[in-house]
Formats: C-alpha cells, sequence, structure tokens
C-alpha cells in the first residue's frame, strides 16, 4: 500500500481499501459463525468480551487506521492529479481530529548508512536519499478513553479514517 501511495495511485489504493473492506467483512462473518468458540478463546486469552478480542482479531488482520491514515495523506501528497486544497483539507482534519504532525526520515534501502547514523535523535545525512514525511499520531490515548464512555475509542479512530478515505479517495 505504501509503494502505491508513494507513487500517487489512488486509484490502486482504492482498490486496496475496498480488498480490506472484504476481509473485515469475511473475518467478522467467521466470528458471528463460530461466536461459541470464540468466546472460549476470548476468554481464555483474558479478554473481558468478545468485543475486545473482536477488535483485536481485525487489527491482527489488517493495518492499524493510523497507517491507513498516512498511507492516504502519501498518496495525496503525491499524485499529481489531486486538488491543490486536498492535502490542506486533510491535514485539517487529522489536526481538528487531535492528530500530531511528525517528521519522520526514512533511509532508502540501498543508502549506505550506518547503524550510528539511524538512531533515535542523531542526525541523518540527507545527501544519502533520505527521504522525509510528515505522519501523524493519534497525540495521546486520554482523548480516546474518554471517548469511550458512549463510543469505543477503536470505533472513534475507524470513524476518523473513514473521513480521510471519503477525502482522499
Amino acid at each position: 500500500m505504501f509503494a502505491a501511495a508513494e507513487a500517487g495511485q489512488r486509484d490502486l489504493l482504492a482498490q486496496e481499501f475496498l480488498r480490506l473492506d472484504e476481509l473485515r467483512t469475511r473475518v467478522e462473518s467467521l466470528i458471528a459463525d463460530n461466536k461459541t468458540a470464540c468466546l472460549e478463546t476470548a476468554r481464555k486469552r483474558g479478554f473481558g468480551v468478545l468485543e475486545e478480542w473482536k477488535t483485536s482479531m481485525l487489527f491482527l488482520c489488517a493495518p492499524q487506521p493510523r497507517f491507513l491514515i498516512n498511507v492516504l495523506r502519501v498518496a495525496v501528497s503525491r499524485d499529481p492529479h489531486a486538488p491543490a486544497d486536498l492535502l490542506d483539507k486533510i491535514d485539517e482534519y487529522c489536526r481538528s481530529a487531535e492528530m500530531t504532525p511528525a517528521e519522520v526520515p526514512i533511509v532508502p534501502w540501498s543508502a549506505r548508512t550506518t547503524w550510528f547514523e539511524c538512531r533515535v535523535g542523531s542526525a541523518v545525512d540527507t545527501s544519502k536519499g533520505v527521504t522525509k514525511y510528515s505522519f501523524y499520531d493519534w497525540g495521546g490515548e486520554t482523548r480516546f478513553e474518554e471517548a469511550r464512555k458512549g463510543f469505543g475509542k477503536n470505533d472513534l479512530k475507524r470513524a476518523i479514517l473513514q473521513k480521510v478515505r471519503e477525502l482522499a479517495l
């Protein structure tokens, strides 16, 4: 997905998102069809309720919403046909959802970079082909814990992803 995003291929990403939707539906269906076995497994694994275990299973099967949001953002930034203000709209929405941006330098596999240059906090020599990406993070779990009262934190994260997906694709 990241390779498609890096190439700005939002049409290919749209297809991948549909495949993820199909996978999610299939996993949910399998869990529903095998509820008794799933409840027993959830209890053995220490989950209080089936929904917590189901959420964990879905996160194992599909990329996390934060990754998908960042992939969509990269795709829009690389797509020469994307409307000029689309990236600004996505950034504005992410900031309004209290997500925090951070710049992450990524060294290509072919760069002859040593371990010392790649340590956290070390200066990275951009002459070796380092690409800097701006990625968003959730900005702390406190807000999501507060949201849990009426709306689960994972549901809230998926709602944020859905809005960014609607904007980007």
